[in-house]
Protein backbone atom coordinates (compact mmCIF):
# COMPACT_ATOMS: atom_id res chain seq x y z
CA UNK A 1 0.00 0.00 0.00
CA UNK A 2 2.79 2.49 0.30
CA UNK A 3 4.50 1.55 -3.00
CA UNK A 4 1.13 2.45 -4.44
CA UNK A 5 0.78 5.63 -2.55
CA UNK A 6 4.58 6.52 -3.21
CA UNK A 7 3.54 5.70 -6.56
CA UNK A 8 0.17 7.82 -6.88
CA UNK A 9 1.48 10.97 -5.46
CA UNK A 10 4.51 10.89 -7.96
CA UNK A 11 2.31 10.64 -10.62
CA UNK A 12 0.30 13.92 -9.68
CA UNK A 13 2.09 16.47 -11.86
CA UNK A 14 1.05 19.29 -14.46
CA UNK A 15 -0.03 18.70 -17.94
CA UNK A 16 -0.82 21.27 -20.39
CA UNK A 17 -3.47 20.73 -23.07
CA UNK A 18 -3.98 22.60 -25.88
CA UNK A 19 -7.35 23.22 -26.91
CA UNK A 20 -7.06 23.35 -30.61
CA UNK A 21 -6.61 19.52 -31.01
CA UNK A 22 -10.00 17.62 -30.17
CA UNK A 23 -8.96 15.22 -27.69
CA UNK A 24 -6.01 15.40 -24.95
CA UNK A 25 -4.49 12.44 -23.60
CA UNK A 26 -1.72 12.16 -20.83
CA UNK A 27 -0.78 8.83 -19.62
CA UNK A 28 2.19 7.98 -16.69
CA UNK A 29 3.00 5.30 -15.02
CA UNK A 30 4.92 3.22 -12.30
CA UNK A 31 5.72 -0.35 -12.12
CA UNK A 32 5.47 -2.00 -8.80
CA UNK A 33 8.07 -4.20 -7.41
CA UNK A 34 5.13 -7.03 -6.99
CA UNK A 35 4.19 -6.74 -11.04
CA UNK A 36 1.35 -4.42 -10.34
CA UNK A 37 1.28 -0.95 -11.71
CA UNK A 38 -0.16 2.62 -10.99
CA UNK A 39 -0.83 4.53 -13.94
CA UNK A 40 -2.36 7.99 -14.13
CA UNK A 41 -4.44 9.39 -17.49
CA UNK A 42 -6.38 12.59 -17.55
CA UNK A 43 -8.33 13.90 -20.93
CA UNK A 44 -10.03 16.89 -21.94
CA UNK A 45 -12.57 16.43 -24.70
CA UNK A 46 -16.13 18.03 -26.18
CA UNK A 47 -18.94 17.32 -24.05
CA UNK A 48 -20.51 14.73 -26.43
CA UNK A 49 -23.61 15.47 -24.99
CA UNK A 50 -23.95 18.73 -26.05
CA UNK A 51 -22.86 17.74 -29.74
CA UNK A 52 -19.64 20.54 -30.62
CA UNK A 53 -17.86 17.13 -31.96
CA UNK A 54 -17.47 18.64 -35.01
CA UNK A 55 -15.87 15.91 -38.20
CA UNK A 56 -12.26 15.64 -37.79
CA UNK A 57 -10.69 18.22 -40.24
CA UNK A 58 -12.78 20.68 -38.90
CA UNK A 59 -12.44 20.30 -35.05
CA UNK A 60 -11.65 23.14 -32.96
CA UNK A 61 -12.16 23.21 -29.17
CA UNK A 62 -13.60 26.29 -29.01
CA UNK A 63 -16.55 27.73 -27.13
CA UNK A 64 -18.73 25.04 -25.32
CA UNK A 65 -19.17 22.73 -22.80
CA UNK A 66 -15.94 20.14 -21.80
CA UNK A 67 -14.98 17.40 -19.63
CA UNK A 68 -11.91 16.96 -17.88
CA UNK A 69 -11.23 13.73 -16.46
CA UNK A 70 -8.09 12.42 -14.11
CA UNK A 71 -7.95 9.17 -13.51
CA UNK A 72 -5.85 6.53 -10.96
CA UNK A 73 -5.74 3.32 -11.62
CA UNK A 74 -4.08 0.66 -9.64
CA UNK A 75 -3.16 -2.44 -12.30
CA UNK A 76 -3.09 -5.35 -9.97
CA UNK A 77 -1.02 -8.87 -10.63
CA UNK A 78 -4.20 -11.17 -8.91
CA UNK A 79 -7.41 -9.25 -9.49
CA UNK A 80 -9.07 -6.53 -11.26
CA UNK A 81 -7.91 -2.99 -10.89
CA UNK A 82 -8.92 -0.41 -8.68
CA UNK A 83 -9.78 3.21 -10.18
CA UNK A 84 -10.16 6.28 -9.20
CA UNK A 85 -11.79 8.76 -11.15
CA UNK A 86 -12.67 12.59 -10.91
CA UNK A 87 -14.51 13.99 -13.79
CA UNK A 88 -14.66 17.82 -13.85
CA UNK A 89 -17.66 19.49 -16.74
CA UNK A 90 -17.37 22.99 -17.70
CA UNK A 91 -18.67 25.50 -19.87
CA UNK A 92 -15.98 27.99 -21.48
CA UNK A 93 -17.64 31.27 -23.28
CA UNK A 94 -16.93 34.60 -23.92
CA UNK A 95 -16.98 34.76 -19.42
CA UNK A 96 -14.32 32.64 -19.48
CA UNK A 97 -14.19 29.36 -17.70
CA UNK A 98 -17.37 27.64 -15.73
CA UNK A 99 -17.47 24.83 -13.43
CA UNK A 100 -20.52 23.02 -13.84
CA UNK A 101 -20.19 19.96 -12.06
CA UNK A 102 -17.57 16.88 -10.70
CA UNK A 103 -18.32 13.52 -9.91
CA UNK A 104 -16.47 10.26 -9.37
CA UNK A 105 -18.42 8.03 -12.12
CA UNK A 106 -16.22 5.21 -13.20
CA UNK A 107 -14.52 4.55 -9.94
CA UNK A 108 -14.42 1.09 -9.50
CA UNK A 109 -12.56 -1.91 -7.48
CA UNK A 110 -13.10 -5.61 -7.08
CA UNK A 111 -12.95 -7.43 -3.58
CA UNK A 112 -10.51 -7.49 -1.68
CA UNK A 113 -9.81 -4.07 -2.54
CA UNK A 114 -12.95 -1.46 -1.84
CA UNK A 115 -13.23 1.83 -3.10
CA UNK A 116 -16.47 4.48 -1.31
CA UNK A 117 -16.42 7.70 -3.06
CA UNK A 118 -17.60 9.85 0.01
CA UNK A 119 -17.96 13.24 -1.95
CA UNK A 120 -16.77 15.91 -4.64
CA UNK A 121 -17.58 19.31 -4.78
CA UNK A 122 -16.58 22.45 -6.76
CA UNK A 123 -14.48 24.48 -4.89
CA UNK A 124 -13.90 27.75 -7.41
CA UNK A 125 -16.67 27.81 -9.50
CA UNK A 126 -15.74 30.81 -11.96
CA UNK A 127 -12.54 31.49 -13.83
CA UNK A 128 -13.55 35.29 -15.55
CA UNK A 129 -10.14 36.86 -16.44
CA UNK A 130 -6.94 35.62 -17.40
CA UNK A 131 -4.90 33.88 -14.66
CA UNK A 132 -7.67 32.78 -12.42
CA UNK A 133 -8.97 29.15 -12.47
CA UNK A 134 -11.84 26.67 -11.52
CA UNK A 135 -11.42 23.45 -9.14
CA UNK A 136 -12.85 20.53 -8.08
CA UNK A 137 -12.34 18.10 -5.88
CA UNK A 138 -13.45 14.43 -4.48
CA UNK A 139 -12.29 12.39 -1.41
CA UNK A 140 -12.72 8.77 -1.74
CA UNK A 141 -11.84 5.79 0.96
CA UNK A 142 -9.68 2.81 -0.17
CA UNK A 143 -9.89 -0.79 1.75
CA UNK A 144 -8.05 -3.26 1.02
CA UNK A 145 -8.99 -6.77 2.66
CA UNK A 146 -12.92 -5.47 4.03
CA UNK A 147 -15.21 -3.00 3.37
CA UNK A 148 -16.35 0.62 3.84
CA UNK A 149 -13.48 1.63 5.74
CA UNK A 150 -12.91 -1.47 7.71
CA UNK A 151 -10.60 -4.04 6.73
CA UNK A 152 -7.00 -4.41 6.63
CA UNK A 153 -5.09 -1.45 5.21
CA UNK A 154 -7.88 1.97 4.89
CA UNK A 155 -6.26 4.91 3.30
CA UNK A 156 -8.74 8.08 2.10
CA UNK A 157 -7.17 9.88 -0.85
CA UNK A 158 -8.62 13.40 -2.39
CA UNK A 159 -8.14 13.84 -6.48
CA UNK A 160 -7.89 17.42 -7.06
CA UNK A 161 -8.28 19.57 -10.43
CA UNK A 162 -7.11 22.83 -11.66
CA UNK A 163 -8.04 23.97 -14.89
CA UNK A 164 -6.46 27.46 -15.36
CA UNK A 165 -7.41 30.08 -18.02
CA UNK A 166 -4.38 31.08 -19.53
CA UNK A 167 -5.59 33.18 -22.64
CA UNK A 168 -9.33 34.04 -23.48
CA UNK A 169 -9.66 34.59 -27.43
CA UNK A 170 -12.56 35.35 -29.78
CA UNK A 171 -14.30 32.01 -30.06
CA UNK A 172 -11.71 29.66 -28.13
CA UNK A 173 -9.51 29.49 -25.00
CA UNK A 174 -5.92 28.33 -24.08
CA UNK A 175 -6.08 25.99 -20.67
CA UNK A 176 -3.29 24.65 -18.26
CA UNK A 177 -5.07 21.48 -16.93
CA UNK A 178 -3.65 19.87 -13.30
CA UNK A 179 -4.61 17.10 -10.95
CA UNK A 180 -2.82 16.00 -7.90
CA UNK A 181 -3.79 12.74 -5.38
CA UNK A 182 -3.40 13.96 -1.99
CA UNK A 183 -3.27 10.75 0.83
Amino acid sequence: MVEVENAMQDLSNDVEFNTESPLNVSKDSIKLPNGGMVKATVTDSADASTGNIMPMEYVTKGFGDRRYTATYKVYHVAYPDTTLKLVNRYNISKSGLKMTSVGTGGTYAVFPTTVNPKSDRITDKYAQKEGWDINGQADYVVTVGGYNGIGLVTKTYTIRSTIKLVDLYSSSAYVLQKRTIDK
